[in-house]
């Protein structure tokens, strides 16, 4: 495999979470995905435009239980994983601040229901609440970190295929939008639950008070994590609140679908970087002018892939309301409008998460994601005021190619700053 020769002996464990990352997005994005068909048609195309509505306002709460940890979890993990103590310490500490984080944004989402959601729909809101529960419990920076990411895909797919079984057994029409939400809150709760346990059973951790002092140092470290994941998310789930408030529930349904089928695209490449987080994580602490070099040219291949990628997804475009139904004949033009953000989307979060991050980098990443993210939205909102779904598609667009440029950039400095 010639595309791995810059890992060196780091190959097995990159295959082995890569194909555990590949199996876990083919749960996350494609079993979401072979239900929208289903949902669409037993819920109605408004009706699964108010479910896709609210289950955006729980991701965007995700934003803040996940803080960043996703990375910066990964990286204290993948750097003390030989370290029992340390290990214990990390763990709990992380741990115990999710919980925090959940909680606190839990009740905040209920606050806001009450004054954002329309009464009709306000139980719908409230039982999203399960799943930042869920998240919060759930220790997959620790199996990423520790690079055994087959366990928790196990795991993870016992949820999900119930979560999946669940709802084409028991969703039988358009008021079952809140059930649909019920379950997919009790999935990701009993998903968090049975990692948690399993993680300190193989692991050999317990779950202990972290001190005060302990938590507020791992929300240093992943403070710049955190804005630059929440920036990137955040424009994207915000898109979809947008959509909504600015056109009607029909086209947030049509968005919703394009979006996923983009996410499942998106699914096919994005393990490579997961996989090659820890990897470079500990490879950048020890050489880093030659380890720099092996990431260009791993960059380079990854450019390669996206593309060949992209030319399918264009040629496949046709086959959307095939699958879907014909009410979703429009989602073929804004689906081919969104195609190019898996090329630059894909190589903005390379050198962006797997590249700056990695280099000590993550301010000028979090500012140009923030920059890049809000110039977005403000595009989104006046070019879907004046030309609709088509106009939210292309400040998509622009902020993928905006933040590449930006990251290309930053990029470009560090290489000179190098060879200085």
């Amino acid at each position: 495999m010639k595309f791995l020769n810059p890992l060196a002996g780091d190959k097995k464990s990159f295959v082995y979470n890569f194909f555990s990352l590949t199996a876990l997005n083919v749960i996350n994005y494609v079993f979401p995905i072979v239900m929208v068909p289903f949902l669409t048609r037993v819920l109605g195309l408004s009706g699964y435009g108010t479910y896709a509505l609210a289950l955006s306002w729980a991701n965007i709460g995700l934003l803040f239980v996940r803080f960043g940890f996703d990375f910066s979890g990964v990286q204290e993990i993948s750097r003390w994983r030989d370290e029992p103590q340390t290990l214990q310490k990390i763990f709990s500490e992380i741990l115990f601040t999710r919980i925090s984080f959940g909680l606190l944004v839990a009740f905040g989402m209920i606050f806001l229901s009450y004054f954002l959601a329309r009464p009709t729909d306000l139980y719908l809101y409230l039982a999203s609440l399960g799943i930042l529960i869920g998240v919060s419990l759930n220790p997959n920076w620790l199996f990423q970190g520790m690079e055994k990411m087959q366990f928790y895909v196990a795991i993870t797919s016992i949820s999900r295929i119930l979560f999946l079984v669940l709802v084409l057994f028991l969703v039988k029409s358009p008021r079952d939008s809140m059930l649909v939400m019920a379950l997919n809150s009790l999935s990701m709760m009993l998903g968090g639950t049975l990692s948690l346990g399993f993680a300190c059973r193989y692991f050999n951790l317990q779950i202990r008070l972290p001190s005060y002092s302990g938590m507020i140092k791992q929300i240093k470290n992943g403070w710049q994590l955190f804005l630059s994941t929440i920036g990137i998310s955040f424009y994207r789930d915000f898109t979809t609140v947008i959509v909504g408030a600015v056109l009607d529930a029909p086209a947030v349904a049509i968005f919703s679908v394009c979006e996923k089928v983009l996410k499942v695209i998106q699914s096919l490449t994005a393990p490579i970087i997961n996989a090659l987080f820890p990897v470079f994580s500990r490879k950048f602490q020890l050489q880093k002018a030659e380890e720099f070099q092996n990431f260009i040219i791993l960059g380079k291949k990854y450019a390669l892939i996206l593309t060949i990628t992209s030319i399918v997804a264009f040629l496949s475009s046709p086959l959307i309301p095939f699958v879907f139904g014909p009410e979703y004949y429009n989602t073929v033009q804004l689906f081919r409008i969104l195609i190019p953000i898996i090329i630059f989307g894909g190589l903005s979060y390379y050198i962006g998460v797997l590249g700056l991050v990695n280099l000590g980098r993550q301010k000028s990443f979090s500012s140009y994601v923030w920059f890049a993210g809000l110039t977005g939205l403000l595009c989104n909102y006046v070019l879907s005021s004046i030309v609709g779904l088509t106009g939210t598609g292309i400040s998509l667009v622009f902020c993928e190619v905006l933040l590449f440029g930006l990251c290309l950039k930053e990029l470009n400095k560090y290489s000179r700053q190098l060879t200085k």
